[in-house]
């Protein structure tokens, strides 16, 4: 799963559409997790341990994904998220700001479908959109080896 990066997509013809089939595949991945869950012990108690997928090579937007990733455990219902490679200030200083404001849109709003969910969701990060990013990879160093030949 991938989501756009914003700052590029958001005038793009079917951005919102992109996000609503993002925002389906989570809901669908989440929905079969707690489905699974629910047939066995772990009934009621899902955590689905994630974190920032598709922003490494992909380059998309940490903030976005990982909003885009609690909505649909929300839709979903008794899911908890835990998101890796997030810190604290990540959370408490994007994520949750992000939230606050789209859950109390949809509160007033007079529409309360999903498309309309992606709707607002859209035009909090068109704008107000997240601070820039750094997409670059830090691989660790890799060590040199020397091929050995035959004498």
């Amino acid at each position: 799963m991938a989501a756009p990066d914003l700052k590029v997509n958001l005038d793009g013809p079917t951005s919102v559409d992109t996000l609503g089939d993002l925002f389906n595949t989570f809901v669908a991945g989440f929905q079969l997790s707690r489905e699974v869950a629910d047939e066995g012990k772990f009934a009621g108690r899902l955590l689905i341990n994630t974190g920032p997928i598709g922003t490494g090579d992909f380059k998309n937007n940490r903030t976005f994904v990982a909003v885009l990733q609690v909505l649909a455990a929300r839709e979903v219902g008794n899911v908890n998220v835990k998101l890796w490679g997030y810190d604290s200030t990540d959370i408490d200083n994007t994520v949750k700001p992000y939230l606050k404001s789209i859950l109390d849109a949809c509160k007033a709003s007079q529409t309360p479908t999903i498309r309309h969910l992606i709707e607002i969701t859209h035009c909090a990060f068109e704008f107000n959109p997240p601070a820039p990013q750094s997409h670059s990879r830090q691989e660790p160093p890799r060590e040199r080896t020397q091929r050995r030949t035959r004498d």
